[in-house]
């Protein structure tokens, strides 16, 4: 009688934990949610990404970037980028910097010019981005709160692996009246407003982005992300070709080859996160720091676009 009653007991407290584990089991949503807090407010690591783009007669470009990314004790960031081709045409590493000084970030990166004679030449130059005030960054985005993670994601569905499809709905990436904001944050000269308008209205029309990512079920972290954007890159190449054989209607029946050329292209993205690896120095080298002039011509622009609420 009493081994049956232990029997009934042991059962009864395996369902009892069965269910309640189902209960408090996090719904695909709150996952995303989870991870996308824990890589906004620990954003440091090592992102390696890849855009692979293959095209018609050329065969497949990529173009890889990786970024270092550190918080602690000082912010600062390097950036390696390089592109390799099916053909052998491989391009050389090209480094770019980042550090917080004071009220301000600033970005170092290597441009190319030319002279009178078209002799190429590679400058330094430097930009700087301002910040509300000069607290470490660190101090400042541990604190941030981000409530609306989920505005503009259509679903989240669990995959399995610790995968998930996230869909993103691009009907909110531009909203009339967004040409204002842009203004105020820089974007002066009405051609550029025209500009990117064009390309996210492009985007928009191009239908919602599905992006499946993994994410570490112990850290909360999204460590690889993969998005098929063939049809976005389709959908802005069309418009812009269009746009410039308006303005150049000489030229129009290379706009026209240059259209379909994207239209039988293929555009993908990856990117993958790890940590940053060990003794890494990502100060900006003194040499760089010397020869940076500042870039006039505002080369660096962060713009807010689209349904930020």
């Amino acid at each position: 009688m009493f081994t049956k009653t232990l029997k009934k007991a042991a059962l009864a407290t395996a369902a009892v934990c069965t269910i309640g584990g189902a209960a408090f089991a996090a719904t695909p949503q709150q996952t995303y949610v989870d991870a996308v807090n824990t890589m906004s407010t620990h954003p440091e690591g090592t992102y390696t990404t890849q855009v692979k783009m293959v095209m018609p007669f050329v065969g497949d470009v990529t173009g890889h970037q990786q970024a270092f990314i550190q918080l602690e004790p000082e912010a600062k960031a390097r950036f390696d980028m390089w592109a390799t081709s099916s053909q052998g045409r491989d391009s050389e590493k090209v480094s770019g910097y980042m550090e917080q000084d004071g009220a301000r970030f600033v970005v170092y990166y290597p441009q190319t010019e030319r002279n009178k004679n078209k002799s190429a030449k590679t400058v330094w130059k430097k930009a700087s981005i301002p910040l509300k005030d000069s607290r470490p960054l660190v101090e400042v985005i541990r604190q941030e709160q981000h409530k609306g993670v989920l505005n503009g994601v259509k679903s989240v569905t669990a995959l399995g692996g610790d995968r998930y499809n996230v869909v993103y709905d691009m009907s909110r990436i531009y909203k009339n009246g967004d040409e204002k904001e842009w203004e105020k944050q820089g974007l002066t000269k009405a051609e550029d407003r025209e500009l990117l308008k064009t390309v996210l209205l492009a985007l928009k029309d191009s239908g919602d982005v599905s992006a499946q990512l993994t994410i570490d079920p112990r850290s909360h972290r999204i460590t690889h992300v993969s998005v098929p954007l063939t049809a976005q890159m389709r959908s802005v190449a069309s418009v812009i070709a269009d746009k410039a054989a308006d303005y150049a209607p000489d030229k129009k029946a290379e706009l026209a080859m240059a259209k379909q050329f994207a239209m039988n292209s293929t555009v993908s993205f990856d990117c993958d996160w790890s940590l940053l690896p060990q003794g890494i120095d990502l100060s900006v080298p003194e040499s760089v720091k010397k020869q940076a002039v500042e870039d006039k011509d505002g080369n660096i622009l962060v713009l807010q676009v689209g349904d930020q609420k």
